[in-house]
C-alpha cells in the first residue's frame, strides 16, 4: 500500500510559509511608536537569549551602540528597499563599527524582513527565520560573541519590517562583581569570590 503522507510535505510547507508571510497590517492597526519598536527589539533579544540558554550558552548582553547601528541598518533597508549586508555606497556593518570607534575583536550581522502584523510577532518570525538558516543560526548560537544589538524599521511604502542584528565580541564592559560568604572560623574572616 502506498503512503500519501509524502504528498502532504510540500502542502504543509506551503501552508507554513503562507502563515508566516501574512499581509502587512496598516499603520492604524498596529502601534509603531518608538516605544513599541524598542519593545520589539528587546523581544528579539529575549528570544535570542532563550535559544542560547536552551543550549547551555550564556546570554548576550545588550549594547546600546550596536542597537543604534542595527537600527541604522534596518532603516537604510526600509528606506531604500535594498535587502543586503552591503549598502549601495559599499559600507557594511564592519565599516560602521569602525566609524563608531567601537573596539571589537569579531562581529557579525544577520538581517531579515517580514510582513508580520504585530511587532512582537515580527520579532518572533525574524528569530525563527534566523534559527531555520544554518549560517544565521551559527551567528545566533556562536560562543564567540558577548554583545548584541537589534534594530527594527518599517518601510512606509510596503509595510515590510526590516530587522538587523549586530553581534560583537568586544572588551567586557560589565566589570567584575564580588560575592562575600561569611566563613565561620575563630577569626571570623570573610572570603571574597570574584565571578566574571
Amino acid at each position: 500500500m502506498r503512503s500519501h503522507l509524502r504528498h502532504l510535505g510540500p502542502v504543509a510547507l506551503i501552508i507554513v510559509l503562507l502563515i508566516g508571510v501574512v499581509p502587512a497590517a496598516t499603520a492604524a492597526e498596529i502601534d509603531t511608536s518608538t516605544a513599541a519598536m524598542r519593545a520589539a527589539e528587546i523581544h528579539a533579544l529575549d528570544l535570542t537569549n532563550a535559544q542560547r540558554t536552551r543550549r547551555g550558552l550564556v546570554k548576550l548582553r545588550l549594547d546600546a551602540r550596536l542597537s543604534e547601528l542595527a537600527r541604522d541598518r534596518a532603516q537604510y533597508m526600509a528606506q531604500s528597499g535594498q535587502f543586503s549586508h552591503t549598502q549601495s555606497n559599499g559600507t557594511d556593518v564592519f565599516d560602521m563599527i569602525d566609524s563608531a570607534n567601537i573596539t571589537w575583536y569579531a562581529a557579525g550581522e544577520i538581517i531579515a524582513w517580514n510582513t508580520a502584523g504585530p511587532l512582537d510577532y515580527s520579532a518572533e518570525f525574524a528569530v525563527d527565520g534566523w534559527m531555520g538558516s544554518p549560517s544565521h543560526k551559527a551567528i545566533v548560537l556562536s560562543s564567540l560573541y558577548n554583545y548584541v544589538g537589534f534594530g527594527l524599521a518599517i518601510s512606509p511604502e510596503t509595510g515590510k519590517r526590516f530587522w538587523a542584528g549586530v553581534y560583537m565580541k568586544g572588551p567586557d564592559r560589565t566589570g567584575a562583581w564580588a560575592k562575600i560568604d561569611n566563613i565561620v572560623s575563630p577569626t571570623n574572616c570573610f572570603l571574597i569570590v570574584f565571578d566574571n
